[in-house]
């Protein structure tokens, strides 16, 4: 953890001016919570205290799930087929 806390600033951020303009877009559009420095454990948890999608329009039913497939159908009926990639 010392390794990753001196490359990347010691849990302290330091955002440039595009990073702060997506900040501010978040805590407007979505109400984000936005963490203000790094975790002891390295993690950063953010909040968002209005759904995405449109403030809850938006949804997708799940027609057929396995292991490797996944079938869903939009509000709106488009179909969306995802298959899971090995490497």
């Amino acid at each position: 953890m010392e390794k990753w806390k001196k490359a990347f600033g010691g849990g302290i951020l330091k955002r440039h001016f595009q990073e702060k303009a997506r900040i501010l877009a978040a805590k407007l559009l979505l109400g984000a919570v936005v963490p203000t420095q790094i975790e002891d454990d390295g993690t950063m948890e953010f909040t968002l205290n209005r759904p995405i999608g449109g403030h809850g329009k938006a949804y997708v039913d799940v027609l057929y799930l396995d292991d490797s497939l996944r079938i869903v159908q939009g509000n709106r009926g488009s179909i969306f087929v995802m298959t899971r990639v090995t490497s």
